[in-house]
């Protein structure tokens, strides 16, 4: 993500970590071989040695990333516009990043890039405007339920939104469904009512 690329050595160690080197420099060697392949009929892209560090490099946007646009988009954090955060919502809509891939070197950055989500779309939330966005604050809190389905701000933003449309019930299942999930988890009860969250 910092844009140099990984070792070769760094690569082994994360992906490889419970084969020998030479066992490793034989898988490396295979699947590089698979990737070229792939990569050739993707677009203009390849696996760059230049820096002395392995890196996928796209010429001439020949080739959508999504988690590059995303990270784009991250990055504008506490000043995130509306459009941006309408972008973000619908890459996310879909579900968490990588969630089927269950790889133990994949963790930590699952987590960052779900630290990211939530830390962004709150702080959009929290500047945002019920009474001319409430829809939008709804999606948006449902994507951030995606990676965080305990999130307080989450629960707050989109019940009163739903109580600002007369959506009342849908707000009080919203409630209910949080605070026995909550309990479920946490092994006790959620320590603000209904009236709370809502400040009615």
């Amino acid at each position: 993500k910092d844009g140099k690329g990984i070792s070769q050595d760094k690569l082994f160690e994360i992906i490889w970590d419970d084969k020998s080197i030479k066992d490793a420099r034989n898988n490396f060697s295979v699947n590089s071989l698979k990737l070229k392949a792939i990569l050739e009929k993707l677009g203009d892209c390849h696996v760059s040695r230049e820096t002395g560090k392995l890196r996928i490099e796209i010429e001439n946007d020949s080739v959508w990333v999504d988690f590059q646009h995303f990270m784009e988009l991250i990055h504008q954090k506490k000043n995130i516009s509306k459009s941006s955060v309408a972008l973000l919502t619908q890459m996310l809509h879909r579900g968490t990043f990588l969630g089927r891939q269950n790889y133990n070197w994949l963790e930590d950055i699952k987590s960052e890039v779900s630290g990211s989500i939530i830390d962004t779309l709150v702080s959009y939330l929290e500047k945002s405007d019920i009474p001319t966005e409430a829809e939008f604050i709804i999606k948006t809190a449902n994507v951030i339920f995606l990676s965080d389905h305990l999130n307080e701000e989450a629960l707050t933003y989109k019940c009163r939104s739903l109580i600002f449309l007369g959506r009342h019930g849908l707000a009080k299942d919203t409630y209910a469904k949080f605070t026995k999930e909550y309990k479920e988890n946490y092994g006790q009860e959620f320590d603000k009512s209904f009236a709370q969250v809502t400040k009615q």
